[in-house]
């Protein structure tokens, strides 16, 4: 395993990656953004998502190619019970978004795919 540590908005943050993961960083052109995405809705779900780094993307770098980033969503409506669809996702303003930057995220390569999971606190 790879440990990278920041400290984004006061908060110290740790990311954990496996060793294929961590390989493909330095052949990134942009720097992969991790995105912990929190859902407050008529749930609430975190999920950790992957995407380039994007100009108008809030982010903070953890290296040259990765970097961390938060995005609190909400849906436009509930969720039906079964499932079926999924509804629109909406950003909201947070008033500190320091708040809800993870204290750890860790990454793997699992079948070519990214994955990952993140903890707040």
């Amino acid at each position: 395993m790879t440990t990278l540590t920041a400290e984004i908005s006061g908060k110290l943050v740790t990311v954990t990656m496996s060793p294929e993961a961590f390989e493909i960083l330095p052949d990134r052109q942009v720097p992969l953004v991790a995105e912990a995405e929190i859902l407050f809705s008529c749930l609430i779900r975190k999920r950790l998502t992957f995407r380039n780094a994007s100009p108008d993307l809030l982010s903070w770098p953890i290296s040259d190619n990765l970097h961390v980033s938060v995005r609190p969503v909400l849906y436009e409506l509930c969720r039906p019970e079964d499932g079926s669809t999924e509804p629109n996702m909406i950003d909201f303003p947070v008033a500190d978004i320091g708040a809800l930057v993870p204290k750890s995220i860790h990454i793997e390569l699992v079948h070519g795919e990214l994955t990952g999971t993140f903890e707040l606190g």
